[in-house]
């Protein structure tokens, strides 16, 4: 049973779905319902995406129950979850996943949005990523998800509402971010031709890093063969470094912000919990009550540590990357 309740105080709908409260957290390996043998994947696989079986929207959803009072709204959560199985190895990663598994991992994220995204009921196709339990994973076997929501999420109707001001005073905000990045230069961990890569000015987590596209390509409808490769290459680098950073398998949530809108530019932001080494940043009162960050280091002193990670190794490719070190 799922369904939508309207959050009066703040005018955004909240998901309700008691049935998560049933999946598994945590299981050891040989109990891992994502590896072959387990529940229903029979062999191993390269790549798979199944409905998830404990979803908050639903594409065939129950009609909820009338709320108690008539000032209260409800409404069905109708919608997509999905989750994208890596591969069927346990113990691995997108960082350790060579770039051309990490290719083809886009392609199923580009097949799967544009088949979503076709549905007349939805509004945003939504990729993700939390790796760690430091960030709450159930699940340890690499894999992302996929929310598509019969609305606006409320994140990204911000983040359109100011584009669309921007748009009115003739100016495009994501080109505008983009262009000061450039400008300043101190935080860019790298740049392709259609990429880059950096630690916002405004950046809310300590190794906060969001890779953009250049030249408006708005979701990844729009993306060409080279366009999904040149993305692999950062993503990998991106993660590379986070690894590198304190030696460990790296948390983070990897969150991709993509609308069919004409103001619009496909991002992807990383939201790392770690504020420096063995110290997590909780998302406290101040945050969660007042929705306002308090962040505990400059972007640029991130940035500095970021870019001065050793470059890794990549197989060959013909992509330009201009890896960033340390500036002055």
């Amino acid at each position: 049973m799922v369904e939508r309740r309207w959050h009066a105080l703040w005018g955004e709908w909240i998901l309700v779905s008691a049935s998560r409260m049933a999946r598994p957290f945590l299981p050891p390996k040989e109990k891992c319902p994502l590896c072959p043998g387990v529940l229903e994947i029979p062999e191993e696989y390269d790549l798979a995406v199944f409905e998830n079986r404990f979803p908050g929207l639903s594409s065939a959803p129950d009609r909820p129950q009338p709320s108690p009072h008539p000032f209260y709204k409800t409404a069905p959560s109708h919608g997509v979850c999905e989750v994208v199985m890596y591969t069927s190895e346990h113990d691995t990663s997108l960082a350790e996943m060579p770039v051309d598994d990490i290719y083809r991992l886009m392609h199923v994220w580009v097949d799967r949005y544009k088949e979503i995204s076709s549905r007349p009921e939805i509004e945003c196709v939504y990729i993700f990523e939390n790796k760690g339990e430091e960030v709450g994973v159930t699940l340890h076997h690499p894999h992302s998800q996929i929310y598509a929501f019969p609305f606006i999420p409320p994140r990204l109707q911000t983040e359109l509402n100011n584009a669309r001001e921007s748009s009115k005073q003739g100016k495009c905000l994501f080109c505008s971010i983009v262009e000061a990045e450039k400008q300043d230069g101190r935080r860019i961990l790298a740049e392709t031709e259609r990429f880059i890569a950096y630690l916002p000015y405004f950046a809310r987590w300590s190794y906060e890093v969001h890779i953009a596209a250049r030249h408006g390509t708005a979701t990844m409808a729009d993306f060409d063969d080279a366009t999904s490769r040149e993305l692999a290459q950062v993503l990998k680098l991106v993660i590379c470094k986070f690894d590198n950073l304190f030696e460990t398998s790296f948390p983070y949530m990897m969150v991709m912000h993509q609308l069919a809108e004409p103001d619009w530019h496909f991002h992807i932001e990383f939201y790392p919990p770690y504020r420096d080494k063995g110290k997590l940043k909780y998302v406290a009162g101040v945050e969660s009550g007042a929705g306002n960050f308090v962040v505990d280091s400059y972007p640029e002193m991130r940035a500095t540590q970021l870019q001065e990670i050793p470059p890794f190794q990549v197989e060959p490719v013909t992509i330009q990357m201009n890896m960033v070190e340390r500036r002055s």
